[in-house]
C-alpha cells in the first residue's frame, strides 16, 4: 500500500492532464510532464517490484510498458520518441560508472575467466544463430527462401547482436543489490569487454555479409583501418577526457554530480556530431561510440588516480533518477506486438542464446577450475540486452532495407524479452553465489574492505 496508493494517485492526475483540455498545456510541456510522470510512477512501481523480491528496474520497465504507447497509451509514441535523448545521456552516465568499476588488479586476477567466457559464448552463439536462421528463417518468413547467401549473412549479423550484453542493466542491479566479489568483478568485466567485441563482430559481419549477398560488390579495403581508427580513437578520446576529470576532481571538486551529467551530455552530443562529420569527409561510415569513450574515461579515473572512489560515490548517489527514467523510457519503447508477430522463432533464439551463455560459462569455469556455483550461475547473468542491441538492430534494417527489416524486427523481439527477464535472472544469480549486500550503500565499502568482506545489510 505504501507504493500502490501514490502510484494510483499520480496515474489519475496524469490521466486528467492528458484527457482534459487545458489550452494546450500538454502540447507546450508534454514531454517534461510525461518525464515527470514516468519518474514518479516508475519509482513507486519499482518499490512494488522490490516488495515482490524482484529487481527495482523490473518495476521501472514494467511501468514504461504499462503506460507506454503499446498498452494503456498514457504516454504516446511521439512523446516516447522525443524522450529518446535520455537514452544517450543515461547510457553514457552509466558507462562512466561501469568503467570506474574496472580495477586493474581485479582484472588481472580474472583475465583468463573474462577471455575464455567471451570466446566460448561468442562461438556458441554464432554457430547456433547461423544454423537457426539458415533452416528456420525461411520457414517463418523472416528471410527469403532458397537464398543461402542471405540466410548465412542474416545468421552472422543476428549472432553478433545476440552476443551483446547490457552494462546498464548490470550496473543497475549490482548497485541495487550492493553486490561485490570475484563473481561480480568477472561478470562486469565480461559485460564491458563484450560490447567492444560485439561492435567489431557486427562491423565484420555486415561488411563481409554484404559482399556475400552482393558478389559483384567491392570489399571495403579500408575495413581494417576503420576498425582500428574507431577503437583506438574512442579509447584515446576517453583517456583524455578521463585525465580532464581527474584534474577537475583534484583542483575544483565542486558540484561533481552536475559536472558528470554535463560530461555525459558532452560525450553524447560530440560523438554524434563527429560521427556524421567524419563520415561526410571520408565517405565511409565512422562510428564514434560514446559508451566506449565513457567506459575508458571511468577506467582512467579509477586506475590512474586516487579519485576513483570519489567518482563512483558521486555517481552512486546520483544514479537513482537516471536508472528510473532510463529504464522507464526503455520499457515504453518496447513493442510487444513485434514479439507476437514472430513469437515462435523469438522463443527459439532466446532459448538457444540462454543455452549458449550457460554452456559457454560452464565450460570456461570447468577448464579454469572456478567455483562450481559461479560457473552454474554466470551464464544467466548475461541475459539482459538493451541500448547497444537495439541500436545495432536498427542499423541492420537501414543497411539492408530489403531483407534486413524483418530480421531486425526478429532481433528486437528477442531483445525485448531478454530485457524483461534479464534483471530477474541477474539478481537471482548474485543472490545464489552469495555476493549481494557485500558493500555499503556506495562503492567505497567494498573497496576499503577487500580481502575481509563484511556483510552490511
Amino acid at each position: 500500500m505504501r507504493y500502490l496508493f501514490p502510484l494510483m494517485a499520480i496515474t489519475v492526475v496524469f490521466y486528467g492532464l492528458v484527457s482534459l483540455p487545458f489550452d494546450g498545456a500538454m502540447e507546450r510541456g508534454g514531454v517534461a510532464i510525461s518525464i515527470g510522470f514516468l519518474m514518479l510512477s516508475s519509482y513507486f512501481m519499482g518499490g512494488i517490484a522490490e516488495k515482490a523480491k524482484l529487481p527495482r528496474i523490473t518495476g521501472y520497465l514494467a511501468c514504461g510498458i504499462l503506460f507506454g504507447p503499446h498498452l494503456l497509451g498514457l504516454v504516446d509514441s511521439e512523446t516516447v520518441v522525443e524522450m529518446r535523448f535520455i537514452d544517450g545521456l543515461a547510457l553514457t552516465f552509466i558507462a562512466l560508472a561501469a568503467g570506474g568499476e574496472l580495477k586493474i588488479p581485479g582484472l588481472k586476477e580474472r583475465i583468463k575467466v573474462i577471455a575464455l567466457n567471451i570466446l566460448f559464448q561468442v562461438t556458441a552463439i554464432f554457430f547456433g544463430c547461423v544454423v537457426i536462421l539458415f533452416f528456420l528463417g525461411p520457414i517463418y518468413g523472416v528471410i527469403p527462401p532458397n537464398n543461402i547467401s542471405i540466410a548465412v549473412t542474416a545468421g552472422l549479423v543476428t549472432a553478433s547482436v545476440m552476443a551483446s550484453l547490457s552494462p546498464s542493466t548490470m550496473m543497475a542491479v549490482i548497485s541495487e543489490t550492493r553486490a561485490a566479489g570475484p563473481f561480480t568483478e568477472s561478470i562486469m568485466g565480461i559485460t564491458v569487454a563484450m560490447d567492444v567485441v560485439v561492435l567489431i563482430l557486427f562491423t565484420l559481419s555486415v561488411t563481409f555479409g554484404g559482399l556475400f549477398v552482393n558478389p559483384g560488390g567491392d570489399l571495403n579495403s579500408n575495413i581494417v583501418f576503420i576498425l582500428v581508427f574507431e577503437i583506438v580513437g574512442n579509447i584515446g578520446v576517453g583517456a583524455l577526457l578521463g585525465i580532464g576529470l581527474i584534474n577537475y576532481i583534484k583542483y575544483v571538486n565542486r558540484d561533481l554530480s552536475v559536472i558528470l551529467l554535463l560530461f555525459a551530455l558532452l560525450i553524447t552530443s560530440l560523438a554524434q556530431f563527429f560521427s556524421e562529420y567524419l563520415t561526410g569527409i571520408w565517405g565511409f561510415n565512422i562510428v564514434i561510440e560514446p559508451l566506449l569513450i565513457a567506459i575508458t574515461a571511468g577506467f582512467v579515473v579509477e586506475n590512474l588516480s586516487p579519485k576513483g572512489d570519489e567518482l563512483l560515490k558521486t555517481i552512486d548517489e546520483s544514479s537513482l533518477p537516471i536508472y528510473v527514467i532510463f529504464f522507464a523510457v526503455a520499457g515504453a519503447s518496447l513493442d510487444l506486438k513485434i514479439v507476437s508477430n514472430v513469437w515462435a522463432l523469438t522463443l527459439i533464439i532466446m532459448g538457444y542464446r540462454l543455452f549458449a551463455l550457460f554452456t559457454g560459462s560452464l565450460a570456461a569455469g570447468r577448464i579454469l577450475k572456478e567455483p562450481k556455483i559461479e560457473s552454474r550461475w554466470m551464464g544467466i547473468s548475461y541475459t539482459a540486452q538493451a541500448g547497444v542491441s537495439i541500436g545495432l538492430a536498427v542499423k541492420l534494417g537501414a543497411i539492408f532495407p530489403d531483407w534486413g527489416v524483418p530480421v531486425a524486427s526478429l532481433i528486437l523481439s528477442v531483445v525485448t524479452l531478454n530485457q524483461i527477464v534479464g534483471p530477474v535472472f541477474l539478481k537471482l544469480a548474485l543472490e545464489r553465489v552469495g555476493e549481494t549486500k557485500k558493500r555499503g550503500k556506495n562503492p567505497l565499502h567494498y573497496r576499503k574492505n577487500r580481502g575481509k568482506i563484511e556483510v552490511t545489510g
